[in-house]
């Protein structure tokens, strides 16, 4: 809590020790960059500190859930919720690669609804990098479920974060993502060669032009899959969309998946605890 103001912050530690002085450098400079963040739909940096064994950064406090909590805890999210959140993304890349950054592991677990302001927040910046127009990244970073197939390629841009709009759009009416495969090979082999499916009971009550929105944002021909601009300028945003609420099951399968999502951040919050002790 901040003393003068009494808001509420969080404080990220690092210990120095695990880091390399690159990595270090481009921390400072990425966080550098966070402070001038003015998206409704980012999280901000307020204040860096170094000590003589860690760096401390404070970011503005989200008061809410993870994404997939907020969809358990609606009664009634709907394709047009959906819809609404997915806008919500594309203005925040649309801000972020216009500024030449790209997220490259847009996923869930990095996304927080602001129950204050009622708005969707990402807050996971990890493998965020500075981009040069024109020019294509070659290091093959994110999670399984989330990379684009030029990834794999390692050759890719921005539009990745694109893809992952289109990967978080369909677990959100389905529960679970498009492409799966029982290891990361069998995953990326699906990513690579199967076409996105709609055929599941869960998706009859989705309108054909949201399947077809979906269908654009995870075209895998990065060259023919719209920008973040592109696609929040798309006539599907203007279409009247249903409220009737996702099946049960699609937010049963959502809840199996957010409680291994959240064993995943604790094993990692207790890990950095700990590397932050020694």
């Amino acid at each position: 809590t901040h003393y003068t103001s009494k808001e509420k912050r969080v404080i990220r530690n690092i210990n120095k020790k695990d880091m390399s002085m690159k990595e270090l450098r481009g921390l400072v400079l990425f966080t550098r960059i966070q402070f001038k963040f003015d998206h409704p739909n980012l999280v901000k940096a307020l204040d860096l500190f170094k000590e003589k064994k860690n760096v401390c950064i404070v970011y503005e406090h989200v008061q809410g859930c993870n994404l997939f909590d907020h969809i358990q805890n609606t009664p009634n999210f709907s394709e047009s919720e959906a819809a609404k959140i997915i806008s919500q993304l594309l203005s925040a890349l649309i801000y972020l690669h216009k500024n030449h950054l790209v997220l490259r592991d847009l996923k869930p677990e990095v996304i927080r609804f602001d129950k204050i302001t009622k708005k969707i927040k990402i807050f996971g910046f990890r493998l965020c990098k500075v981009f040069i127009p024109g020019e294509n990244m070659t290091t093959c970073h994110g999670t399984p479920f989330y990379m684009a197939p030029e990834t794999l390629k390692e050759s890719y841009n921005e539009k990745v974060d694109v893809w992952a709009c289109g990967i978080i759009f369909f677990m959100m009416l389905s529960g679970q993502p498009p492409f799966v495969g029982k290891s990361d090979e069998e995953i990326f082999t699906n990513i690579l060669n199967q076409d996105v499916d709609f055929d599941h009971p869960f998706f009859e009550c989705i309108s054909s032009e949201t399947k077809e929105f979906i269908k654009i944002l995870l075209n895998k021909n990065p060259k023919d899959r719209p920008t973040a601009f592109q696609a929040l300028a798309h006539s599907y945003f203007k279409v009247k969309l249903s409220e009737t609420p996702i099946p049960k099951e699609a937010k049963k399968r959502l809840t199996e998946l957010n409680i291994t999502s959240d064993l995943v951040v604790k094993l990692l919050e207790l890990w950095v605890f700990h590397k932050s002790k020694h």
